[in-house]
């Protein structure tokens, strides 16, 4: 192993690594059932006097709701100011580095965690453990919850996304993930696979097709990052679980993010809760704002781990590697190991559209 260094400091408390033995929330979530599945909220419902003061909840939130979305939207459009000036005039192809780099990252360290008081992660409610290591190229996290998420990543360091250009280009996003120097990864075209929806597959295998490929895509562009990386950059951010859901188990990963045999350091999140899970995306983006914004307050514990060096056997095998390193990250947080993978949740979405589509 290599000794972690500080690389950058963050506006969430840092705790010591007596405080980091001592956590709390790790044995409460081992006593959650592990049969709760991944899109359900395993919220439990309020009882004694949380239920009595329920009313005074809801005046609560009825008060906040508007005063936290004008901040969320005022530092949204903040960020969409700030980035396309940094970005301006910058060739493509070409990172952010120095002044407009600094600019950026400083701006959004602000920005972002102005957004997560919005959402509930008041000041003392985020705390990190660890640092990130600068010799590795890869940072793997989870379990991948929702919005929080990017926002802890945006305001932290910044780290550079890796994203299929299709939604790099999107006018909200593309300033934000070229100033974070983001992984663009071309989408192949049908001339590319050699195929016409037309005449040669049909919709659904044409479909299937082109996320292949897209997929094969953001493998060669791991690995090329990988190959070139020098100690010391800014590595990519990769979730390997491909979804979001509860973070009540850690799902299955997808082994392209530990292809090449090169090491990667794992971080995992937790939001501990009993009542409300206002932090988990399992529904629509305009739900999952909204529940956010309505949440009394949301606490989110980050350990950054130490950089994990695959063993000869894991070089050889990325699917044994990404299944060793998912243990160690569900240890970490007492959780277990769901059988459910972004591919299976995915498959019973579309049953149960197609059910309800047969039903209507």
């Amino acid at each position: 192993k290599v000794s972690p260094a500080p690389v950058k400091s963050s506006a969430c408390a840092t705790a010591s690594p007596d405080q980091h033995m001592e956590t709390s929330h790790a044995s409460e979530k081992a006593r959650l059932t592990a049969t709760v599945h991944p899109q359900a909220t395993g919220e439990q419902p309020l009882e004694g006097v949380r239920r009595m003061l329920q009313p005074l909840l809801v005046v609560f939130v009825a008060l906040l709701f508007p005063l936290r979305a004008m901040l969320l939207l005022s530092v949204t459009v903040l960020s969409l100011l700030i980035a396309p000036l940094v970005t301006l005039g910058l060739p493509p192809n070409t990172q952010l580095t120095g002044a407009r780099r600094a600019i950026f990252v400083v701006s959004h360290k602000l920005i972002a965690r102005t957004a997560m008081i919005a959402c509930g992660v008041w000041p003392g409610l985020c705390t990190v453990h660890g640092t990130l290591d600068p010799n590795a190229p890869v940072t793997v996290f989870g379990p991948h919850v929702g919005l929080l998420d990017a926002l802890f990543w945006l305001q932290y360091c910044a780290p550079r996304p890796v994203l299929l250009e299709t939604y790099a280009k999107l006018p909200a996003l593309s300033s934000i993930v070229r100033a974070c120097n983001g992984l663009a990864v071309p989408v192949p075209s049908s001339t590319t696979l050699g195929k016409r929806e037309d005449d040669q597959a049909t919709a659904g295998e044409a479909k299937k097709e082109r996320a292949k490929a897209a997929t094969g895509a953001i493998r060669a562009a791991i690995l090329e990052h990988k190959r070139t990386f020098v100690p010391g950059q800014m590595p990519i951010m990769l979730l390997p679980e491909g979804i979001t859901h509860n973070g009540l188990s850690m799902l299955k990963f997808f082994p392209g993010s530990f292809e090449g045999g090169s090491p990667v350091q794992p971080v995992v999140f937790s939001y501990p809760f009993k009542y409300i899970n206002s932090h988990s995306f399992l529904a629509d983006t305009g739900t999952h704002l909204f529940r956010m914004l309505c949440s009394p307050f949301t606490s989110l514990t980050v350990t950054i781990l130490p950089i994990y060096q695959p063993s000869e056997d894991e070089k050889a095998d990325a699917t044994l590697f990404a299944e060793n390193v998912r243990k160690v990250m569900a240890s970490e947080l007492g959780l277990p190991l769901s059988h459910y993978g972004a591919k299976e949740l995915r498959e019973e979405f579309k049953a149960a559209a197609l059910a309800s589509r047969a039903k209507a």
